[in-house]
């Protein structure tokens, strides 16, 4: 419910009106604030009254999303469709079930509402014509849902609309959930760039804290200026519109900059609601605490532990804290108690807990500021247990994921370590302020090649350096640190450092009886003196890790090393020897199922071919690099085509093409940290001079807009065909450009979507940007494939941009 205010007077049963609403309406509230951001629900609600086979609705949601103010909108809009036969029951203050039936005839104005006739009268008045019965705050008395359906069957014209944080769980009930409010989308934006005031102006979080603000300060304006902290407020509050009408009454002291640093901490500024509104609603600390007394004490305990989840947590992660088997398998749903499902899904039904889809299965989450909350009620008593519990399952599903970060599943581990990332940096920081070094250790160790291959770079370092500095001991896990680290730093040029970390790795190997340290030890000293420009050198350690690794029976190592001769050959001037060598290394990944080995071959691959003047097998082998670097995530990986699709695009005489791939590249690796590798160097630096030239006075304008664009619309800019010599591949090509046309035109749907799509969003923001479920976006989004005659997202986008219904905004030859 908001905070959004109604005459009331002192009846104990809730508001009431003024005179003309009582005789119009059934006793409806009269509104004195306007109903902000709802009205796509409103329309659903009216809609779906109007539907025979919809009597009763139930609007759930929790505590301050706007419950009760939206039915009484609705309420008020049906007065003269059903010629005021409308009415309002507030449940609030009542403590018996059976006290429900009473208030219903107490609003339809029955003599005696408590008496033995009341029943039979109550049934009489609403069998008189169809009528609308809005009974408000149902959770505290859910166990009068059997006499609610006893109305219901008895009165075949009464329609019944339900706002409850809980289900009733009466047959035949529409349960709509009312969802925070849509907030600002603002993706990675660096914190020096301003929000334009446009941007955020239609959001409705946006259009409910300004309307609050300005009745709280009537000089108060939305400007460029303080635009960046509103729709940080309105994130930080999760859209909730008591949260932020009572964080819009804080701008008479607090400027929305100064508002937006204190929301930090939410629930202490989240006070002082108007006197007029029950005091549950006066303060979003006791608008939660309304819900939680009315939960079991096994709920409370589940979900107060539950609030020790950053981002979210799954069935089986929360087993591993709650029933103390941490090493229980992250996606072992079955092994999940049935007990602690039925608690999650009371606490779901009960507006606690929210749910979605993700890549391992079901993700339940709460706000954030629920979540806070949470953290309140937790005593002094639970904090440690619950939080080495917690570190405990973050370094054995670290442990569980590790081997599948090289192979076939490579791309959904990566993507479960992206989503438990912010509970896993917690439980490293927890694990090296309570002494337990090793355990910090353990999971950085395990993890460091999400931060390689997702662009995480620095954070990872940071893990490591951390951790290695607590538990200097000699181990295994210590050798495989140093040499997760010595690549990290080789990544971002950091040679010297990189060479220390491997040096002590290699010196540690025989202690620890670990070869295969040794063997990845050799090869990122390999890697540095190349760096160096000590080719020799490089291929004095190449060739001894690659028996090594032969030796030890690590296929994927042994890969890795035929990669890096093949580069170290090209650097010499040796490229059949160097095409041969990433061939034979594409065979042995693809052999194991190594999808970031494979991309990485191909990629070579592709650069050869244009140093060849091969530029069709260059384009084909490209794509299929990009492909497999975009389905993994990898930053690092689709700057490199990006450049490499740069010089293609120089090639072929379009410099405004290669202008904009080279800002995009740029951006990505100014991002995460990875600057060209040194071996790499010149020929991007040679390549990039040649589209400089060629573009003149174009190129800084293209250059600017690939910096600023989205890494999906930039791959898909990529792969958009340039030449028509280019659409011949070779019978044997593992990919090919596409041949694209629509099998039937677009619907508008379809098109938002595209657009959507163009501007690197996920299901998620489409669906919150276009008030649709997520499921929704999934059917458009496969229909909008099925009629480009395309597999993938950004072939779509190319797809889209040959055929006009995107901007290419660029050359076209």
């Amino acid at each position: 419910m908001s905070n959004a205010q109604y005459n009331a007077n002192a009846n104990p049963l809730g508001p009431t009106v003024t005179q003309a609403g009582a005789v119009a309406g059934g006793h409806l509230p009269a509104v004195v604030a306007s109903l902000i951001g709802r009205e796509r629900e409103l329309t659903d609600l009216l809609t779906m009254l109007e539907r025979d086979d919809d009597r009763l609705m139930v609007l759930t949601g929790p505590g301050g999303v706007g419950k009760t103010r939206l039915a009484i909108q609705v309420a008020h809009e049906m007065v003269a469709r059903l010629n005021g036969r409308v009415f309002y029951v507030p449940l609030a203050m009542l403590t018996e079930p059976a006290q429900v039936l009473t208030a219903i005839a107490e609003r339809l104005g029955i003599n005696d509402p408590g008496g033995p006739l009341a029943y039979d009268a109550t049934v009489g008045t609403l069998r008189e014509g169809p009528s609308l019965l809005v009974l408000d705050n149902f959770e505290q008395v859910l166990d009068a849902a059997p006499a609610v359906a006893t109305l219901l069957i008895a009165c075949p014209l009464l329609k019944m609309m339900i706002t409850s944080r809980a289900l009733p769980g009466i047959s035949g009930e529409t349960v709509y959930h009312v969802r925070p409010l849509v907030v600002p989308f603002t993706p990675q934006a660096p914190e020096w760039r301003r929000v334009e005031t446009v941007d955020i102006s239609d959001s409705p979080a946006v259009r409910l804290f300004v309307a609050r603000a300005q009745a709280a300060r009537i000089d108060f304006r939305l400007t460029t200026a303080n635009a960046t902290s509103v729709a940080t407020i309105c994130q930080r509050l999760d859209g909730l519109p008591l949260a932020i009408e009572l964080a819009a009454a804080r701008v008479k002291v607090l400027p929305p900059n100064a508002l937006a640093q204190r929301l930090e901490q939410r629930l202490p500024l989240l006070s002082g609601g108007a006197k007029d509104m029950p005091e549950r609603l006066q303060t979003m600390r006791n608008a939660l605490q309304w819900s939680y007394d009315l939960l079991s004490a096994e709920e409370r305990r589940v979900f107060r532990r539950l609030s020790v989840f950053q981002n979210g947590w799954t069935l089986t992660t929360a087993a591993a804290i709650l029933t103390e088997t941490p090493s229980l398998g992250y996606l072992d749903i079955d092994a999940v108690p049935f007990s602690l499902i039925e608690t999650i899904s009371s606490l779901a039904d009960k507006s606690l807990i929210r749910s979605t889809d993700d890549t391992s299965g079901r993700r339940f989450f709460m706000l954030a500021t629920i979540r806070e909350f949470g953290l309140e009620r937790l005593s002094a008593e639970e904090w440690p247990a619950l939080e080495a519990a917690h570190a405990t399952w973050a370094v054995a599903f670290a442990e569980e994921a590790e081997p599948y970060l090289i192979g076939p599943d490579q791309a959904d581990w990566l993507q479960y370590i992206a989503t438990e990332r912010a509970n896993l940096r917690r439980a490293h920081a927890w694990l090296l302020a309570n002494g337990r070094a090793a355990g910090a250790l353990r999971l950085a160790k395990a993890i460091w090649r999400f931060g390689y291959t997702r662009g995480d770079i620095q954070a990872c370092i940071d893990w490591l350096d951390q951790a290695l500095a607590a538990a200097p001991e000699p181990s295994s896990t210590r050798g495989h640190a140093l040499v997760g680290a010595g690549v990290l730093l080789s990544v971002q040029n950091k040679p010297e450092a990189a060479r220390r970390r491997f040096n002590e790795a290699l010196a540690m190997a025989p202690n620890t009886r670990d070869r295969r340290v040794e063997a990845t030890a050799l090869i990122g000293l390999g890697d540095v003196a190349i760096a160096l420009g000590q080719l020799q050198e490089a291929l004095d350690f190449y060739q001894p890790a690659l028996e090594l690794c032969r030796e030890v029976g690590d296929p994927r190592g042994a890969a890795a090393t035929i990669t890096n001769l093949g580069n170290l050959y090209w650097a010499m001037g040796e490229l059949d020897q160097a095409a041969d060598a990433h061939q034979e290394a594409l065979r042995q990944y693809q052999r194991i199922g190594e999808t970031r080995g494979a991309a990485w071959s191909y990629t070579n691959l592709g650069w050869l071919a244009i140093a060849r003047g091969q530029l069709a097998e260059a384009a084909i082998n490209l794509e299929a690099a990009q492909e497999r670097y975009f389905a993994l995530v990898d930053k690092q990986g689709i700057a490199e085509t990006l450049e490499a699709y740069a010089e293609l695009a120089t090639l072929h005489g379009a410099p405004r093409r290669a202008a904009t791939l080279y800002g995009a590249a740029a951006a990505i690796r100014e991002q995460i940290g990875a600057p060209v590798p040194a071996i790499d160097e010149a020929r991007v630096r040679d390549a990039r001079d040649r589209a400089v030239a060629m573009a003149g006075e174009t190129w800084a304008e293209n250059y600017q807009r690939g910096l600023e664009l989205a890494i999906e619309t930039a791959c898909s800019l990529a792969i958009a065909p340039m030449a028509p010599e280019m659409k011949a591949a070779p019978a044997s090509a593992p990919a090919a450009t596409m041949d694209v046309g629509l099998s039937e035109p677009l619907t508008s749907r379809q098109q938002e979507i595209l657009e959507h799509l163009a501007k690197g969003e996920t299901d998620r923001e489409i669906a919150g940007a276009l008030y649709i479920s997520i499921r929704t976006v999934h059917v458009h989004v496969a229909n909008l494939l099925a009629k480009l005659g395309v597999h993938s997202r950004t072939a779509a986008i190319a797809a889209a941009i040959q055929l006009g219904l995107l901007p290419a905004g660029e050359d076209q030859p």
